[in-house]
């Protein structure tokens, strides 16, 4: 019988795992990556896999959360250089920025169509937790920036959703006009929320 990893194991484990996942993630997708894919690549059996992961897509669905941090990297990194631009139109580049990193990434050419899917396979109560986080960091960003909101709190929670929802349902709504749409809609979110 193998010996426990210590802490500094873990971390590092989780890591190249988090790793792997992206790179499966990108160039097979969710569906196509096995846990036998992500152990070899890390080196680990799979009964250790299921000591840090309780299912492949609860590891996939740690990737989008880390995704989700990079993003908002993008936006906060707007709003804090672009000082140059009135609030309104730097809240709404810091918007599309942080948008177009999410569509640029390799990592969204499987993932948009397989969201419906990992979202499926992901407990409840850990998709509320991501849900909140997502919303208390969006807080924080208009804390941080003294940004005087002129609608509810939910109301910024809503759009949110709709964004995903959006992307989630991008070839349904069509290419031709996506971003046309997506830039309106978020004009018109700007401007209701800071009016």
């Amino acid at each position: 019988m193998g010996s426990a990893f210590t802490e500094e194991e873990k971390k590092i484990i989780r890591e190249q795992l988090k790793k792997a996942a992206r790179e499966y993630m990108i160039q097979y997708g969710i569906k196509k990556t096995t846990v036998d894919d992500l152990v070899q690549k890390v080196g680990i059996s799979k009964g250790a896999f299921y000591k840090f992961y309780g299912s492949k897509e609860l590891l996939f669905f740690e990737v989008i959360e880390d995704f989700h941090e990079e993003f908002y990297a993008v936006a906060l990194k707007v709003l804090k250089e672009r000082t140059d631009l009135d609030l309104k139109d730097r809240v709404e580049l810091a918007i599309w920025e942080s948008i177009r990193y999410i569509q640029e990434a390799p990592i969204m050419f499987h993932v948009k169509d397989e969201m419906p899917y990992l979202l499926r396979k992901v407990p409840e109560e850990i998709l509320t937790e991501h849900e909140e986080a997502n919303h208390q960091y969006v807080e924080e960003i208009i804390k941080a920036f003294g940004i005087k909101i002129a609608v509810p709190e939910e109301f910024i929670k809503a759009f949110m959703n709709v964004l995903e929802i959006l992307f989630i349902h991008q070839s349904s709504i069509g290419e031709k006009y996506f971003h046309e749409i997506l830039k309106l809609f978020i004009k018109a979110f700007v401007n209701k929320v800071l009016e």
